[in-house]
């Protein structure tokens, strides 16, 4: 098992994918997880409403068919 960081992001409170690193993208480094995120976050149109991201820590298998962690 291998701890990473999976970008979480929901428009107006609703997830819009969940937190596995087949849906979602996954990092090795905080740093990069948190670039996106801030990237997501400044770039909310005026046509949606709040967007979060923000970056969780979970535990992955590397090995398991369909993970890919950037």
């Amino acid at each position: 098992m291998v701890h990473v960081f999976v970008l979480i992001m929901a428009i107006g409170g609703v997830e819009v994918a969940n937190d596995t690193c087949r849906e979602a993208m996954c990092f090795f480094n905080l740093d990069t997880c948190n670039s996106f995120a801030a990237k997501l976050r400044r770039r909310g149109s005026p046509s949606t409403e709040n967007i979060t991201a923000y970056c969780k820590p979970i535990l992955i298998n590397p090995n398991e068919d369909g993970i890919k962690v950037y």
